[in-house]
């Protein structure tokens, strides 16, 4: 019962994690605040998930040690959780690295032009292109 508890819980993360950038952030350092306040709030959570899912893996497997049977159903709970467990680090990799590249992609565009990202939007849709500091023309 616990282990499905575990697993509705654990996948419920997702709808959390993206978009990562959903504000409307006026700035190139707004959005990298709100990168940074998301990596705060949602980096723990994946972590806490996954400490949760090896707690319920490492009881399972003491119960088998112990040499109790366990039941069909019970191992294939087993086999979802150690998947979860993998599904979870290998997402928890992929968002701390989209993170870290965003994080740098806006900090650097605010080093070099201190234009709004409404006025890049604003060139763009009228046709425009990119800045000439960053194009170079």
């Amino acid at each position: 019962m616990w282990n499905f508890q575990t697993l509705d819980w654990a996948t419920r993360l997702q709808p959390h994690l993206y978009p990562i950038i959903v504000g409307g952030g006026e700035t190139c350092k707004e959005v990298v605040q709100e990168l940074e306040k998301k990596e705060r709030t949602v980096l723990p959570e994946i972590k806490k998930a996954q400490a949760e899912v090896e707690v319920r893996i490492k009881a399972a497997e003491t119960l088998a040690l112990k040499g109790e049977p366990m039941p069909e159903e019970n191992q294939e709970v087993i086999a979802k959780l150690m998947k979860l467990h993998d599904d979870l680090q290998s997402i928890l990799t992929d968002f701390q690295v989209l993170i870290q590249i965003l994080h740098s992609f806006f900090t650097n565009i605010a080093q070099v032009s201190p234009k709004s990202l409404s006025e890049y939007n604003e060139a763009n849709n009228r046709g425009g292109c990119l800045p000439n500091i960053l194009t170079g023309k």
